[in-house]
This record gives C-alpha cells, structure tokens and sequence, in this order.
C-alpha cells in the first residue's frame, strides 16, 4: 500500500496557526486568572507605607505542579536585586522598575560579611539595613525570596563569607563540618529571627514567601 503523501509546508503551517493561537489563548488564561488570584491577596495599607502587615496572612505551599500562594497556583516571575549593592536612596526607584518591568518577586542574597563583619558584632544600616529593603518590597504589593546563604554565588568577596571564618579551628567550608555549621547555624537564626520579630514572612502578612539556605 502507497505510504500516504507527507503534508505540504502551506499546510503544515496551516495546521500549526490555530494550535499556535490555541495555546496563546491558554496562556493568556493563565496569567489572567494568576493576576486575579493575586488580587486577592493586595495589601492592607496604601502603597509606600513603611510598616505592615502589608498583605492579609497567607499560606504558601508546593503541590508537586507549581507554587500555590493563598491556595492559588502561580507562575511566579522574580528579579534579583541585591541591596547592598545600592544605596538605599535607590532602592524605591529599582524595586518599582521591577513592579513594571512584570516581577511578581523580589529574589535577595544576604551578604554575611557585611552583616557580621566581626564576630557577634552585627550591622544592619544604610546599605545593609535589610529590615527596610524587604519592607520596601512589600510596600510595592510584591513578594520576597529570601536567600540567606550562607555561601552567596554571587560574584561577592569570599563569596560572602565573613574572612574571620579562617580563624575558627577545624573549620572547612561547605561541608558536613560542625564548626562550620555551627557558626552557620548561629548567623541563619539571627537573621530568621529578625524577620519574624519584624513580621516578614507570608504568615505574619510579611512579603516573604521563600527562603533558601
């Protein structure tokens, strides 16, 4: 039996249109309804308020398929922006551009060393006031991912790793070493615990709806 002739490229382009149109549509219907979902979740103060809570309460959680933000699937558009790398004068400015520019989240590195630049003394002003930035964030209605590291693969000195680090005895990094995990440990509460005291995350009405360590 004659194989059956192979479609013209008219046809095939042809054939093509309506799937292309088709799946336009589908994704059109997607952020349609991502856009109402999040809706849903827009603050509970007018924009460029410097204190929250700054959203209703909300869960996050993960189905295996997506994100889900209040029960909602969302297909999350993020832009990095590194705080110290601005004054904070700029800092409004930037995250506003993101906002337009389509991002859903703002996605940070924490920078150890400039956070610990000895230890246990800690520093959280001008470019390093991280509490400000995030409510920043938030006051432009946008969501935070939050990576603390420790390690920040970055292009950042020492990978913002604290140099008084070398001094600990037995220390090796990025390892399963107890010295460096414990001194990991010590600098991940710290800043966990300032998030919630200052009430960041989703649950409390912060911005916050991923963290990485």
């Amino acid at each position: 039996m004659p194989a059956s002739p192979s479609p013209s490229p008219s046809r095939l382009r042809a054939l093509r249109r309506p799937l292309f149109l088709l799946l336009l549509h589908l994704v059109a219907g997607y952020f349609t309804a991502s856009a109402s979902a999040a809706g849903e979740l827009r603050q509970v103060v007018e924009s460029g308020a410097d204190d929250g809570p700054f959203f209703e309460p909300f869960n996050v959680t993960y189905d295996h398929r997506a994100v889900r933000i209040g029960g909602q699937r969302r297909m999350l558009v993020s832009a990095g922006v590194h705080y110290p790398r601005a004054t904070p004068d700029m800092w409004p400015s930037i995250i506003a551009k993101c906002k337009e520019g389509g991002a859903d989240v703002i996605e940070t590195y924490i920078f150890w060393n400039g956070h610990e630049p000895a230890k246990g003394q800690y520093y959280f002003e001008e470019r390093f006031d991280l509490v400000r930035f995030v409510k920043l964030v938030a006051a432009e209605g946008l969501f935070l991912f939050l990576r603390i590291g420790p390690y920040a693969c970055a292009e950042w000195n020492f990978g913002g790793f604290p140099v008084w680090l070398r001094d600990i005895p037995g220390i090796e990094f990025r390892t399963d070493n107890e010295p460096y995990k414990a001194e990991m440990q010590t600098f991940v509460t710290k800043i966990v615990d300032m998030m919630k005291d200052e009430k960041l995350y989703s649950w409390q009405g912060g911005p916050i709806i991923l963290q990485q360590v």
